[in-house]
């Protein structure tokens, strides 16, 4: 091996294991990293920048703000008290159907997004019911880490084949004449969450005592509702436009992260101007929810 090569897996071996580490965050040991590599002369500045795959960068950024608005608009908290009442005193069933939810939401939104989402609802509902939030909570996190790769959008991986391979949004449905990620995917985690439900939860909550009296407050709660239906009804029409723009890129020739930041911007702008009207948070309370770190540790 030539001594620049040494160097530089060197300087990779080292970053890698103070990250694992964990003493130190991992964004910041990440960009020393990328800075010890262009001052020992193993890349340049220029060659730094044209590295880093922007356009996953914008796809996170703008579907990350879009997500954020999203749980603002109490969507996540109905769908979960909703699926309370759907299964009643079931536990079991209903930690499946909260696992379902996010597993739907994890597809098209990063996966540390459909937690920051649901873990409030859990907490309140566990809470409210005095019941261990731990297993919600993991499995929550389990379940959207098993679909984010089902489609494009949900997660870091697909959204780099798409930039390595040019992979597009319909053939993580179909490809090749046969059926891709989405549809094994999708079958393999309701199977996955039969046999959960069916050897673990079951077991697991047969004995619990279940407070029907919590269960019949949070279900009659009214702000476990959608309180501002208008500022809900914007944001869900600007997600599911952004997201078709985003499944026909190939015809609209254009690319995915211009997509998903124009969708925000859109969206950004229409809250801002009219906000006493929708009573939407503002764009700052939205970006201060987030977590910038696993942006630039992407």
């Amino acid at each position: 091996m030539e001594p620049i090569q040494i160097l530089a897996l060197s300087i990779f071996v080292v970053t890698i294991v103070l990250i694992i580490w964990g003493k130190v965050e991992r964004t910041v040991i990440g960009i020393i990293g990328i800075a010890v590599m262009v001052l020992s002369g193993v890349m340049t500045e220029t060659e730094a920048f044209m590295f880093v795959d922007w356009n996953v960068i914008a796809i996170l950024f703008g579907i990350w703000i879009i997500a954020a608005y999203f749980g603002k608009t109490g969507i996540p908290h109905y769908l979960a008290v909703t699926m309370l009442r759907v299964s009643g005193s079931n536990i079991a069933l209903f930690l499946i159907l909260l696992g379902v939810i996010s597993a739907f939401i994890s597809m098209f939104v990063d996966n540390v997004v459909v937690i920051l989402m649901m873990a409030p609802v859990v907490l309140h509902v566990t809470r409210k019911m005095k019941l261990d939030s731990f297993p919600f909570i993991i499995f929550v996190g389990l379940s959207a880490n098993f679909m984010g790769t089902a489609l494009l959008l949900g997660d870091l991986l697909p959204q780099m084949l798409h930039s390595v391979s040019g992979i597009e949004f319909p053939e993580f449905i179909w490809q090749m004449g046969r059926p891709s990620s989405f549809i094994i995917l999708s079958v393999t985690f309701m199977l996955t969450a039969f046999l959960f439900y069916q050897f673990k939860f079951k077991k697991t909550y047969a004995g619990s005592a279940v407070d029907n009296a919590a269960i019949a407050e949070i279900v009659s709660d009214t702000a476990a509702g959608v309180k501002n239906k208008k500022f809900a009804a914007i944001v869900v029409t600007l997600f599911l436009a952004t997201i078709l723009a985003m499944s026909f890129r190939h015809l609209l020739n254009l690319h995915l992260g211009f997509i998903a930041i124009t969708g925000m911007i859109i969206l950004v702008l229409i809250t801002e101007v009219f906000q006493k009207k929708l009573g939407s948070p503002s764009f700052e309370q939205v970006v201060d929810e987030l977590d910038s770190r696993a942006i630039f540790s992407t």
